[in-house]
């Protein structure tokens, strides 16, 4: 019960700050976040950790309760920079996937650097 209550929860803030209307992240693809994480400007790069950070907890609560598989293995654990550097690297190399939910692109680009096999 309390893990459908998160699940639930982490939903209706993500569609709660989908309809914010003064939001930078007007679509919330990949290629929105790529231009936003590589932006030099200060609050694009708040934007950007504060995301990476979001997803990061999510995917560790996922794991937790074992609704999910892990889908990136790092080693050592990289730093947020890392992070962001390596996202916007992938999805400049993959500009097929700008139109695709930020949050897969994100996930997409860690589970390609660093897979589990």
């Amino acid at each position: 019960m309390r893990q459908g209550l998160t699940v639930l929860a982490g939903a209706a803030l993500l569609a709660a700050a989908a309809s914010a209307e003064a939001s930078p992240f007007e679509r919330q693809t990949t290629g929105e976040l790529q231009a936003i994480c590589a932006s030099p400007a200060e609050l694009d790069q708040h934007f950007c950790i504060g995301f990476i950070l979001g997803a990061g907890q999510l995917y560790a609560e996922m794991l937790r309760i074992e609704a999910i598989e892990p889908l990136a293995c790092p080693e050592p654990e990289p730093t947020l920079t890392v992070l962001r550097d390596t996202f916007v690297g992938w999805a400049g190399a993959h500009p097929e996937e700008a139109d695709t939910r930020a949050i897969d692109g994100m996930m997409q680009a860690a589970a390609e650097t660093w897979p589990c096999n």
